[in-house]
């Protein structure tokens, strides 16, 4: 929706191209601003209008037929693309259902062109109103795992600090390893347990989610990412005890980059941020990727992914995999406890580890970025067909600052597990004299 009082804006030695000063606003009207409208016919008046915009030194918004409730494309202080001048079918195969469009047309003119052969877009907005340039396509494959391909094309109208890419939002309020806030009946609530990564170099990580005190903001630096994704790895309804929403049912999803015309995703970070929850109706973890480079206006930025929707994952690494993170105090039962320390057991399953032998010389290698590590063991669990891991951190005295940890199995010198990392806040020095007392 707009108003205002049209007139012709001269082209250089082209004729005129309509347009006018104009309020522009959504089909909410919720959002509206004062903006110049350019009203484009063809291919060539629209590269017209980017060299307007580029002359008289604007940006540039583009628009479809404006029936957004609250996300309208506005651009105060800027000029507005309007392409619904560009309406026409140019051409449709009534065999294969497959027609082209110019970017104006709207989905009701769509369907008017389209049902009388029998075909029916994939996927369509909730009204016939909104033109096919304001419009995202998503191809969907449903099935045991659901499938979303998506081809995005960025054009950034300003500087942008942290652009996230192949965004993911899930709940972690409490688990085995992070108790914090626990004050519900329920032993676990969370709808993803952990993010799995799949670094460009071909090493698998897990990391457990938490429900930090603080902000938590983590960064993990990659290049060419083979793939992310929030898992919920914990199928056990034993573990949840929920009858209402099923926890244990809860989707997991990955990402799977696409390769661009230059190759991957090139470099760049993984981040995971982690927001304090005092319940369950928050979604509290994020993640997305992060491009090395910030975006500049006027750029084209394109990315292409797949998300996998399901409980089994695409991908997997062939290697024994984290099922368990569990915490707990440290220190020797029934020994007296002379200074503070947190300890870890860290279950791991599938591989090759069922298979051997019970007194193989499996060893846990742990890395810290600060503290001390103590009581390192890793042992065979029945139960489980795979091995426990235990360790101590002693964190500094003087510190409450994260800690970071990175442990995997190996045997004789080769991995025989994915990468197991953590983020550890210590408590409070006061805390930690009172679980001493």
């Amino acid at each position: 929706m707009s108003r205002g009082a049209g007139h012709p804006l001269e082209l250089q030695g082209n004729g005129a191209l309509p347009s006018s000063l104009e309020f522009v606003e959504g089909w909410g009207m919720a959002v509206g601003a004062q903006s110049r409208v350019l009203r484009p016919g063809s291919v060539d008046e629209i590269a017209k209008c980017f060299d307007i915009a580029r002359r008289e030194r604007v940006s540039l918004a583009l628009r479809g037929t404006g029936n957004s409730y609250g996300d309208a494309s506005v651009n105060e202080r800027g000029h507005v693309l309007d392409v619904s001048r560009m309406n026409r079918v140019l051409d449709f195969d009534v065999e294969s259902g497959r027609a082209t469009l110019e970017p104006g047309m709207t989905i009701e003119k769509l369907w008017k062109t389209i049902l009388p052969h029998g075909f029916w877009p994939r996927v369509v907005s909730g009204t016939m109103f909104p033109s096919v340039a304001g419009a995202l396509r998503f191809q969907i494959t449903p099935g045991g795992t659901q499938v979303m391909d998506i081809d995005s094309a960025l054009y950034p109208r300003k500087p942008i600090e942290r652009l996230g890419v192949a965004p993911l939002t899930s709940m972690f309020f409490y688990g085995e390893n992070e108790r914090r806030g626990a004050n519900d009946w329920r032993p676990e609530i969370h709808d993803s347990d952990g993010i799995s990564m799949w670094t460009g170099a071909g090493e698998w990580i897990w990391r457990p989610l938490t429900n930090p005190a603080q902000l938590h903001f983590s960064s993990y630096v990659d290049e060419n990412p083979r793939g992310f994704g929030l898992l919920q790895r914990d199928r056990n309804w034993d573990h949840y005890q929920d009858d209402g929403v099923y926890y244990d049912r809860r989707p997991s999803v990955w990402v799977e980059p696409k390769p661009g015309l230059s190759g991957g995703w090139g470099k760049g970070s993984v981040q995971l941020v982690e927001i304090p929850t005092v319940d369950e109706t928050f979604d509290n973890i994020v993640a997305f990727w992060n491009p090395f480079d910030r975006p500049k206006p006027g750029q084209e930025l394109l990315f292409g992914y797949r998300l996998h929707w399901g409980t089994r994952m695409p991908y997997a690494s062939p290697l024994g995999q984290t099922v368990a993170t569990r915490t707990g105090i440290g220190g020797t039962v029934g020994q007296k406890r002379q200074y503070y320390s947190w300890h870890f057991a860290v279950d791991f399953s599938g591989g090759e580890l069922g298979a051997l032998p019970k007194d193989a010389p499996v060893e846990a290698v742990i890395s810290t970025s600060h503290g001390q590590t103590e009581h390192v063991t890793a042992h065979y669990i029945d139960e489980i067909r795979g091995y426990r891991a235990l360790f101590d951190v002693k964190p500094p005295e003087d510190s409450v600052d994260p800690i970071d940890m990175r442990l995997y199995l190996r045997i004789n010198g080769r991995p025989l597990t994915e990468t197991w990392i953590y983020l550890w806040t210590p408590p409070s020095l006061k805390d930690r004299k009172a679980a001493l007392a």
